[in-house]
């Protein structure tokens, strides 16, 4: 009997390859390694998961200290990088040098986030998009309900903040704002949690659909993003309309569907997976 592939994830972030896993092969032994932001987390504890793995085949994700581990002390096979690294790390003197001895080393390279396209490419010709992979399946609407006032959720990320002046055009026209504190509902809970809005309020630093902002969508939520900064007001203004809610609820789901399905993900990345 031939022996599973034993596929090394590390630092999944945003669930990308949990979610994905369910429609690759199932000749496939999944081991996740997961660190937090603590310092021995990180660092030691890192090193000594990745010491410790067994793997025919390691995926990282971000070209940080996770890949640079895994590219001295094991093979470093499919780096995914998911904009941080490349938007800003990489152009840091201290840890600039780590980055792009990762892109350099690493057998293949992917990127999640159009807007960082161009440097990926600058620095690995060869590199390619990878969608990320949304679960429509779980990840739907539960039925439109018209509420009385307009219900918003913004959850918190150390790197963005949501305008004063959309909260203050919230509260003046009596919608209700929830703000969440970073990650404190679990995965296979969210899609409950986002059908309770209308829309979500996703960040307004970078020129990019967060993954969470990519699940409410699916969800069949209005966004209000980045591209909406300069004109909250008029953008609040449309979204009070139930009618407009709507149009645009099954308009983001049908998006996602044709773009972002995990299953359709999969099927593009099969092709980098050892056979």
């Amino acid at each position: 009997m031939k022996r599973k592939l034993r596929v090394i994830v590390v630092n999944d972030c945003g669930y990308v390859w949990e979610d994905l896993k369910l429609y690759l092969p199932k000749n496939i032994e999944w081991q996740f390694i997961k660190r937090s932001r603590g310092w021995y987390s990180k660092t030691f504890g890192l090193l000594w998961q990745i010491l410790r793995s067994q793997g025919d085949f390691y995926i990282v994700n971000f070209a940080l200290q996770d890949a640079w581990l895994v590219q001295k002390l094991k093979h470093l096979d499919l780096l995914i990088c998911h904009g941080g690294d490349l938007r800003k790390t990489l152009h840091r003197r201290k840890w600039g040098w780590m980055v792009r001895s990762n892109l350099k080393h690493a057998k293949a390279v992917a990127y999640t986030s159009e807007d960082i396209a161009g440097t990926a490419l600058k620095l690995r010709p060869d590199a390619f998009l990878i969608h990320r992979p949304i679960c429509t399946n779980l990840f739907k609407p539960y039925g439109y309900h018209e509420k009385l006032n307009l219900c918003a959720v913004y959850f918190k990320k150390p790197y963005d903040q949501i305008p004063t002046e959309l909260i203050e055009i919230l509260t003046d026209k009596e919608c209700t704002l929830t703000i969440m504190e970073g990650s404190t509902i679990a995965h296979k809970h969210m899609a409950h949690f986002l059908n309770g809005f209308d829309v979500f309020i996703d960040q307004t630093t970078n020129h990019d659909l967060s993954k969470l902002c990519l699940e409410a969508m699916s969800c069949g939520l209005c966004t209000i993003t980045w591209k909406d900064r300069a004109h909250l007001k008029e953008r609040v203004n449309e979204l009070l309309s139930p009618e407009r809610r709507e149009m645009e609820s099954q308009k983001n789901r049908e998006y996602i569907k044709e773009n972002y399905n995990a299953e359709l993900v999969a099927l593009e990345i099969l092709k980098w997976l050892p056979p």
